[in-house]
């Protein structure tokens, strides 16, 4: 089995057909964002005021966070393949996507939801106001990325679009055996000592170190 997946759907149907194709339960779910009052703005210079809810979110998961230099030159070197789509609520940030699009696919990557506003189903909601738009734009596919296989963000994913093996590729330079934090995978669920102190950093800390950390770790 895959050590990781990703899930993808296709827009090309259209946003009505893709809303019927949803469960009764997952409609509820993103009926209940649309009534919870958030502001949804795409506005790729909202940049900045997105980092942080990104950021905490993946401390919050033990990883060093992609620099905010990343996302500014990825912006400034393809600004028509990068969008943004913000939520706040009464003007507080509350997460947000950043997509890139590439080929007829939308590439949903990087995205976050900051904890207090996760029981208003603000998730669900940026899911489909994704699909949605892009559906309305023409684009042929969405992929939400890639999630460990059993973990919860795949099952979550799943509801959205069809699983989909995501196989990992590595280049070896200068050597015959693949780096132990990729050649050996943890229990579903379960964090090493590395990513327990990391949550414990101070944010400014650990957004510091990122850069330097993501360079000589390979993240598999």
């Amino acid at each position: 089995m895959a050590r990781h997946v990703t899930v993808r759907q296709s827009l090309q149907a259209g946003a009505d057909a893709l809303w019927q194709g949803f469960s009764y339960d997952l409609r509820n779910l993103v009926r209940r964002g649309q009534r919870a009052g958030f502001d949804l703005s795409w506005d790729a210079d909202q940049l900045e005021a997105w980092y942080p809810a990104f950021a905490e979110t993946a401390q919050r998961k033990g990883t060093p966070v992609l620099s905010r230099r990343f996302f500014h030159q990825a912006r400034a070197r393809f600004p028509e393949r990068f969008t943004l789509l913000v939520l706040r609520h009464n003007g507080e940030l509350v997460g947000g996507g950043c997509q890139f699009l590439l080929g007829q696919t939308v590439w949903c990557t990087w995205g976050a939801i900051r904890p207090p506003f996760l029981r208003q189903h603000a998730t669900y909601l940026m899911y489909w106001e994704i699909m949605a738009h892009f559906a309305g734009l023409g684009w042929a596919a969405v992929d939400f990325g890639r999630s460990a296989t059993d973990s919860g963000h795949a099952a979550f994913k799943r509801r959205f679009g069809q699983q989909q093996p995501l196989y990992q590729h590595v280049w070896l330079h200068r050597q015959r055996t693949l780096p132990g934090l990729i050649a050996q995978a943890r229990p579903a669920g379960s964090l090493s000592l590395a990513q327990r102190l990391w949550q414990r950093l101070p944010p400014a800390v650990a957004e510091a170190l990122s850069a330097i950390v993501r360079r000589r770790i390979p993240f598999g």
